[in-house]
């Protein structure tokens, strides 16, 4: 059904995705080039905390770039009204759930190790 509940299967939902995605992506870069700053201007020291961060925001570029390849071949679309050539072009990039289950691995290790930082006893701190 359509948002309207009209029962629609023409609603296109691709460009709201996009816009999230980027939106998001552009939110996180923002705040990760605020630590990256801060720790190289304020601690002048970059942890491996820092390593992994760098690393989840690049996997999160390519998690971005696969939803809008993705949105270009009928993601946000009713499967319904996608012809087969659309869908098996839009299964082919369908490296998003990897990308994510990486980089939410990558931001966990994070937490855990700025945990491990402010917790622990001096030997573990950086």
């Amino acid at each position: 059904m359509g948002p309207n509940g009209s029962g629609a299967l023409s609603d296109d939902q691709g460009p709201l995705l996009n816009m999230v995605s980027m939106t998001q992506y552009a939110i996180a870069v923002l705040f990760v080039a605020l630590r990256f700053i801060t720790r190289g201007i304020i601690v002048k020291k970059f942890g491996l905390d820092d390593f992994f961060i760098a690393i989840a925001v690049a996997l999160g570029a390519a998690q971005t770039v696969t939803i809008v390849l993705g949105v270009e071949h009928g993601r946000g679309r009713h499967a319904m009204t996608l012809q087969e050539e659309q869908f098996n072009a839009m299964l082919m990039v369908r490296l998003t759930p990897k990308t994510c289950d990486d980089a939410q691995m990558l931001t966990w290790t994070v937490y855990m190790d700025q945990h491990a930082r402010v917790f622990c006893s001096k030997l573990v701190r950086s």
